[in-house]
């Protein structure tokens, strides 16, 4: 995918860009920045994109992106009360000067920040101790929010349970051509996922015909136009598996399929397990947080 690109602006007395955020809605907005950035998702449900990666998100989510890494956060569309919030920290590889690289002591964090150009989502206690810790950080003085922002990076460098997002490594490309191209199908496809969409249609509106737009489509993101929306169908019917008591069925058509016996399959290739096992799954690991 080409993303936007976001100009980081930093706080004028920190080092780094340190923010809360609170909103109704987590829009869909694919975007890179030349900063690390650290985002912790505690509250809200929904859908996370990094590089080419596409998972589900409820509650607390942890993820590491190196700079140029698209990626967004997407809220649940499922009709649903939850207010979603975020604590984001964004820096520069000069944040510490050259402390960071130079200094064998910060070995574990500067090892961390090398493979964080795949984005890296952290999962058990760990993630739990750090987003409390990023959260206080708040209400800290800013010699002390850079303490422990240092203090997290250590914490998350020896962290076991991780996992590295994307399989492709994204570069920043400069072609405004094909970055509009791209962004109006992927627009298109965010916005339309759940209904019949025609190829045909979609390459129409970028003035493509079909065997030229499934070959653009492949050589910009690495992935096949009907890969890429079935995953993004099977994402959104995790999230309805994990967020209703729909039955599978209903579920099945309110994704974008128009048969049961393709929405098992399609999910079973890409989940490794069936609907009905997924949602198991999901309640029973889920439980183990109450």
């Amino acid at each position: 995918m080409i993303p936007n690109f976001e100009k980081i602006i930093p706080s004028c007395d920190l080092s780094f860009r340190y923010y809360i955020r609170k909103d109704r809605e987590f829009p869909f907005y694919w975007h890179h920045h030349n900063e690390y950035e650290l985002t912790a998702i505690y509250g809200g449900r929904g859908q996370r994109f990094v590089g080419d990666n596409i998972g589900n998100y409820n509650g607390i989510d942890l993820v590491l992106i190196g700079p140029n890494l698209p990626h967004t956060w997407q809220s649940s569309r499922a009709g649903t009360s939850d207010v979603n919030e975020a604590c984001v920290i964004q820096f520069d590889e000069r944040f510490a000067g050259d402390m960071i690289w130079n200094n064998p002591e910060f070995k574990t964090v500067s090892l961390l920040l090398n493979k964080s150009n795949a984005g890296i989502c952290f999962r058990g206690q760990v993630r739990n101790e750090v987003v409390g810790r990023m959260l206080a950080m708040e209400n800290e003085k800013n010699f002390n929010k850079l303490l422990s922002l240092l203090e997290i990076l250590e914490r998350l460098g020896c962290c076991d349970e991780k996992e590295v997002l994307s399989v492709k490594i994204f570069e920043k490309n400069s072609n405004t051509q094909q970055n509009s191209r791209i962004d109006k199908v992927l627009q298109y496809i965010n916005q339309h996922y759940s209904e019949e969409i025609n190829l045909a249609e979609v390459a129409g509106s970028i003035h493509m015909s079909d065997s030229a737009l499934s070959r653009f489509f492949k050589r910009t993101t690495g992935k096949n136009f009907i890969d890429y929306l079935n995953e993004m169908r099977i994402n959104s019917a995790c999230s309805m598996l994990i967020e209703t008591d729909m039955n599978i069925s209903e579920i099945c058509f309110r994704s974008g399929f128009q048969g049961i016996a393709n929405f098992n399959r399609r999910f079973r290739q890409i989940k490794k397990v069936c609907p009905k096992e997924f949602r198991r799954q999901f309640f029973k690991a889920g439980s183990k947080f109450h």
